[in-house]
Formats: C-alpha cells, sequence, structure tokens
C-alpha cells in the first residue's frame, strides 16, 4: 500500500500485482423467496476497485470484483485489456455467513 494514501495500486489495476493477487471477503447474505425469479440481470456488488467486463461491446474496466447476478456469484479480475471471469451457480444459504475469496498469478 502507499503509505501516503494508503491505496495499493495492486487492488486498483491488476496489472500492477507483480507477485499476483489473491482476496476473500465474508457475506451475510439475506434475501427474500423472489431471489429465485432473478433479478433481470442487475449486478449486486459484495466488493469493487472498479473491475468490470461488458462482453458486449469488449469495454473493460481495470480493477476487481465480486458480485452477485441473479442465481450466481461472479468473481472479475480485469486489467483494463485482459479480462478473468468466475461464474458460480449454487445454493445459496440464507442469513447465514459465507466466504468468497479469489486469486489470481501475475497477469503479465
Amino acid at each position: 500500500a502507499n503509505s501516503n494514501t494508503g491505496f495499493d495500486p495492486c487492488m486498483g489495476n491488476p496489472e500492477n500485482c507483480t507477485d499476483g493477487l489473491s482476496y476473500s471477503i465474508w457475506e451475510n447474505m439475506v434475501y427474500s423467496a423472489d431471489v429465485l425469479e432473478g433479478s433481470g440481470g442487475a449486478k449486486k456488488y459484495i466488493v469493487s476497485t472498479g473491475g468490470d467486463f461488458n462482453p458486449r461491446n469488449g469495454k473493460a474496466w481495470p480493477g476487481v470484483a465480486i458480485y452477485h447476478q441473479g442465481l450466481e456469484v461472479v468473481a472479475v479480475v480485469s486489467t483494463g485489456t485482459k479480462v478473468w471471469e468466475l461464474r458460480v451457480a449454487g445454493q445459496l444459504y440464507n442469513n447465514t455467513w459465507s466466504q468468497m475469496a479469489s486469486g489470481s498469478s501475475s497477469p503479465t
């Protein structure tokens, strides 16, 4: 981390992660029964440093993100030119703490 700002340039753009990147987060997901109907593709972010990818036009933004989209949990690592995306669909436990983690080796 930069001692002046507290911001780690690796989290802003994984291209700056010379030794790779790994992180984890805990979430207590609470949802109503209508979660099974989906959310129209809306992203519900758990954590993000700005990393995203638009598959329709190929535009990418550097950073990392974990979010819910419908019944999937999605992890994205993007340098702005390269994108890694992991989608996991599965059991969602209501009102229960879950740990999610993402990791990658050096993207360059």
